[in-house]
């Protein structure tokens, strides 16, 4: 039996109880997403890990996702959506669990991985189960609330993550995911409706292999050149494997009958600008979420419950501004909307260029409501504008670039933005080191947590000046990180200004008239 899609009269409270079970999972997913940035300090005193290890323990995550999410999809279309939904929920719950008894950050940084694999077979599946289970006069309501609580769930892990560390460790932001996956996965068995899409074409998993080799190369080069230096060997062969499976992915899928994605409707200006648009909005995102934490709890000394408050209008602001983005989009299109949109997040972003050991944390507030303002203006459009452009026949692969730009942008973000900022505080020392041991030195260059510790057991003149330095090294770093992240959004403006121009057509008299924009 080819397809097992149920009927669509099953019942309106089975679907909607259906649809609760599904943004549980979505909505936890969501919020792992960003609930570590705020622990990032914790783990690294805990754990004693380096600047690179806390990159690591959010890029781990995000280009395993981001290479596996079209597997996923494909697993579920052919082994059963509900049946890979369920397994994903419980293999997230155990990986979960390794990350809680994690002692060392390689141990962290595996576990987080391997949650990146398992959350790959939930974030496609649940849109695959709300087609099958709802009508499409009712979809597009589903489907806007499970966006609304997926948005929901990334905006407030920092607040969500700060309460759990004043309660307890670090540990308590990965144990927080097992009573919920375990829930939902019994929930998931007793009401979800089985479904396969008849017809599957063969997986492509040498694509997948190319793709996850491109984007793991890249940034392992990015992370581990910022903190040990780009001429490392290490670092320029991960950067060569990156380029040289980027190649191999685009000529394998142009190839394939049944490409894992088809690189061909990239070549559109719509796509590729909302796809640069998006990749932008989330490398700026997970680029500021890495820096921000640790500015506020490491150099402005703030609890992590103020430094998730801080952080949590962002969040708000996003969901509540992200449903009222398509009104501006309708009134005035595409290419003024995601110029404006990204300009606002280049102002936010500037705000936090304000921040100092001594500033008030009002410009941290001001910055996040602003950038989420933006960010809310931005994605709505960049994301239809996709959709719109690839029509129903791409429309898969029209929502799987959308998924991908986005893990792609965040995994991106977190090592370009990392490593500037990783060379910046290095050298934001100069020669004031002299006067340390090799061993103290070592230790001081790995972050400013790194620094604290050393500084501790310092004389009071010396542990003043090092704190000092520390703090001014890490606000020029954290400006410079900042700045990339604003380049960045620069580059997308200038995108989707040249990609979207109006273009002249010509009339059926052979005048010249002008396109839309």
């Amino acid at each position: 039996m080819n397809s097992v899609d149920p009927p669509l009269h099953q019942g309106h409270a089975r679907r909607w109880l259906g649809l609760c079970v599904i943004c549980a999972a979505t909505f936890i997913s969501g919020v792992d997403t960003t609930i570590v940035n705020v622990a990032l300090p914790a783990i690294a005193d805990d754990l004693g890990a380096t600047f690179s290890d806390l990159q690591w323990v959010i890029d781990g995550f995000l280009v395993i996702l981001a290479g596996t999410l079209l597997i996923g999809s494909g697993l579920a279309d052919r082994f059963g959506r509900k049946r890979i939904f369920v397994i994903s929920l419980l293999a997230f719950a155990l990986t979960s669990m390794l990350a809680v008894l994690a002692t060392n950050p390689t141990q962290l940084i595996l576990a987080r991985v391997l949650m990146g694999a398992a959350a790959a077979g939930l974030l496609p599946t649940a849109l695959s189960l709300l087609a099958v289970m709802f009508a499409p006069s009712e979809r597009a309501k589903a489907v806007g609330i499970w966006t609304a609580v997926a948005g929901i769930g990334v905006g407030f892990g920092p607040l969500i993550g700060s309460i759990l560390l004043e309660l307890s460790g670090w540990q308590a932001v990965f144990l927080i995911n097992v009573p919920v996956c375990l829930a939902a996965a019994v929930f998931a068995i007793a009401i979800l409706p089985e479904s396969r899409r008849p017809g599957v074409p063969p997986l492509d998993l040498l694509g997948a292999a190319a793709s996850i080799v491109a984007l793991g190369g890249i940034v392992f080069a990015l992370i581990e050149g910022g903190s040990h230096g780009f001429g490392q060997m290490s670092v320029l062969v991960a950067l060569g494997l990156g380029i040289a499976a980027t190649a191999a992915f685009v000529a394998l899928e142009l190839r394939r009958q049944f490409p894992l994605f088809d690189v061909r409707i990239l070549g559109r200006a719509p796509v590729f600008s909302g796809a640069v648009a998006l990749m932008a909005c989330y490398l700026s995102f997970f680029g500021s979420l890495l820096l921000l934490p640790q500015l506020l709890y490491f150099v402005q000394d703030r609890s992590t419950l103020v430094t998730g408050l801080a952080l949590c209008p962002m969040g708000v602001t996003l969901g509540v501004l992200a449903p009222l983005s398509s009104h501006l989009l309708a009134r005035i299109g595409p290419r003024a909307t995601l110029v404006i949109g990204v300009c606002v997040m280049m102002l936010g972003t500037g705000v936090q260029l304000l921040n100092t050991a001594d500033s008030s944390i009002v410009i941290v507030l001001a910055g996040v409501v602003i950038y989420g303002a933006g960010l809310a203006v931005t994605i709505t459009p960049a994301t239809a504008m996709i959709m719109n452009e690839v029509g129903v026949a791409k429309a898969g692969d029209g929502g799987a670039l959308n998924q991908v730009s986005r893990q792609i942008g965040g995994a991106l973000g977190v090592a370009l933005v990392g490593s500037t900022f990783a060379v910046v505080y290095r050298a934001g020392f100069g020669d004031d080191l002299s006067g340390l041991d090799s061993t103290a030195r070592s230790a001081i260059t790995k972050g400013i947590e790194a620094t604290q510790q050393t500084a501790a057991g310092l004389a009071p003149e010396i542990k003043a000046t090092l704190l000092r330095d520390a703090n001014h090294s890490f606000e020029l770093a954290a400006r410079a990180g900042l700045g990339v992240c604003i380049g960045i959004l620069i580059l997308s403006a200038l995108v989707t200004l040249v990609a979207l121009r109006p273009r002249p057509l010509r009339g059926s008299s052979g005048a010249v008239v002008d396109s839309p924009g």
